[in-house]
C-alpha cells in the first residue's frame, strides 16, 4: 500500500492551480470526474441504487436521505472514487497511506437550511478530517468548517451528493 501511496503522491494528475487552491483555501473543486456523455447514465444509476436500497443501508433524516455502500452498488460509481486528481489531492491532504472506508449517496431536500458539518475526528487529532463530496461532475476535498457555504448552496438547489 505504501508503494501505491508513493506513486499517487508523486503524480501529476492534480492541476497546479487546484493544488495551490487546496493548499491555500483548504478545499478544491475538481471537475471532469464524469464525462458529460456519461452523466445521464450516472444519474440513472444513482436514482436506481437509491430507490432499490433497503433496511440498514437507508437513513432518512430531516434534511436528507442517505444510502450507504455505494462502492458495491454498481460499476457506474467506480470512476468517482478512483479519479486520479482526487486520489492525488487525498495524498496531499492526508499525507500517508489511506483507504476508502465508505461511499454514501446523500440526497438533500430542496430549501433545507444548512447545518453544522458532522465531524468524527477533531482537526487537532492524529487522524485527518477529510470530506469528499461528490456531485455529478464535481468533487471537492474539504476540512470541516470549509463545507458550510457549499452545503447551504447545495441544499437550496436540492442537489444530490455522494459522500
Amino acid at each position: 500500500m505504501a508503494d501505491r501511496f508513493s506513486t499517487l503522491a508523486a503524480g501529476s494528475e492534480l492541476p497546479v492551480d487546484a493544488a495551490s487552491e487546496l493548499r491555500e483555501r483548504g478545499f478544491v473543486v475538481l471537475r471532469g470526474a464524469v464525462a458529460s456523455d456519461r452523466m445521464e447514465r450516472l444519474a440513472d444509476a444513482y436514482t436506481a441504487a437509491v430507490a432499490s436500497a433497503t433496511g440498514h443501508d437507508v437513513r432518512i433524516g430531516s434534511t436528507s436521505t442517505r444510502v450507504s455502500d455505494f462502492v458495491n452498488r454498481g460499476p457506474e460509481f467506480d470512476d468517482l472514487y478512483v479519479f486520479p486528481p482526487l486520489l492525488e489531492a487525498c495524498c496531499r491532504v492526508i499525507g500517508r497511506p489511506f483507504k476508502l472506508s465508505s461511499l454514501q449517496a446523500r440526497t438533500l431536500r430542496p430549501r433545507t437550511p444548512a447545518e453544522e458539518l458532522h465531524v468524527d475526528v477533531r482537526r487537532d487529532s492524529a487522524a485527518p478530517d477529510l470530506l469528499v463530496d461528490i456531485s455529478p461532475g464535481i468533487r471537492s476535498i474539504q476540512p470541516p468548517g470549509r463545507y458550510r457555504a457549499q452545503q447551504a448552496r447545495a441544499a437550496s438547489e436540492g442537489a444530490s451528493t455522494l459522500r
